[in-house]
């Protein structure tokens, strides 16, 4: 059958190859019809009975193959080189910054709170008085307590004593009266603190003179161990007009001010001091004898806060003349 009459030229597939067709055969084909509408094309062949399905024919045997050799394994790849580490340059060093502004100087703090003594000395009692008018003075020890200082005050005319062994004489006082005679005020101190209860008496020894002296020792409490003798101070006048105060200015708190004072009197005696300041001067012992024409007198005053004792005057009778020499004692 020419296609080219039916169709006109034709394309055909085939083999997945374009072909040019203008003819094509039906091999057995009983007839064709070619339907010029539809451009369908009817070939029909005999009309025999289709035969009966053959046999599935038997499978084959499965065919050996070998199994194909194992691939060898790849040599492993050397291992790379260490890359090269770069260079770090180092920065330059900055500038120095600009110096701060000097800082503003501090207030000073307030003074601190003493750190002294916290008790002030007292005055406790004086021994019996020793007088002479030549000799030995033995003045006994008065009322004390385990850890009591005792101090001695010795009132000469004209005579002059030793420091016994065990003591120490911290100032004396010595000046005319206006007749030709000596007036000494002596002021000592024991080494040892009293063990309790202590009694008896210490021998001053005469070392020249026989006109007249006494002797009396005095117990303090609390007192302290060491460095506890200050501020010494010391006046004197001649006849019997009021004798006017030393001042005594302690270098700190809890202090006891101490004046002893002594007088040729023949009798006369000495009043407690008036119209002072910063304390009050107290009469705690005083001995006149007409036989050893001296007196000895001790006056003190508590100066717990501190602060100069000054100014007063002692009122004086029947007195040639008197000196007093005064001091701080310093608490524990």
């Amino acid at each position: 059958m020419n296609l080219e009459d039916l169709l006109g030229p034709s394309e055909v597939i085939v083999d997945g190859e374009s072909v040019k067709a203008r003819a094509i055969e039906f091999i057995g084909a009983q007839s064709t019809h070619f339907d010029s509408e539809t451009k369908r094309l009817t070939v029909t062949f005999g009309s025999g009975t289709p035969g009966d399905t053959g046999a599935t024919g038997a499978m084959g045997p499965t065919g050996a193959g070998a199994v194909g050799a194992t691939g060898a394994v790849a040599a492993t790849g050397a291992t790379g080189a260490a890359g090269v580490t770069g260079a770090s340059p180092q920065g330059a060093t900055g500038a120095a910054g600009p110096q701060g502004a000097t800082g503003a100087i501090g207030v000073t703090g307030a003074t601190g709170v003493s750190s002294g003594p916290t008790t002030t000395p007292s005055w406790i009692a004086s021994g019996t008085v020793s007088k002479a008018a030549s000799g030995n003075l033995t003045p006994a020890y008065g009322t004390n307590a385990s850890g009591d200082l005792f101090m001695c005050q010795i009132a000469s005319y004209n005579n002059q004593y030793s420091t016994p062994a065990g003591w120490t004489l911290h100032h004396v006082r010595s000046e005319g009266d206006g007749f030709g005679n000596t007036m000494r005020n002596y002021v000592f101190s024991r080494d040892a603190r009293s063990t309790g209860s202590e009694s008896g008496t210490v021998t001053f020894t005469n070392t020249g003179g026989a006109t007249g002296g006494n002797a009396v020792i005095h117990t303090f409490r609390n007192v302290a161990t060491s460095s506890f003798f200050e501020a010494l101070a010391e006046v004197a006048n001649a006849g019997a007009g009021p004798l006017s105060c030393p001042t005594v200015t302690p270098t700190d708190v809890h202090r006891l001010a101490v004046m002893f004072l002594t007088a040729s009197s023949f009798g006369g005696s000495l009043a407690s001091a008036t119209g002072e300041s910063g304390g009050d001067w107290a009469e705690g012992q005083e001995d006149n004898d007409g036989t050893t024409s001296v007196t000895t007198h001790a006056q003190t005053a508590a100066l717990s806060g501190g602060g100069a004792i000054s100014g007063g005057t002692v009122a004086c009778g029947s007195i040639f003349s008197v000196n007093a020499v005064a001091f701080a004692l310093v608490g524990v």
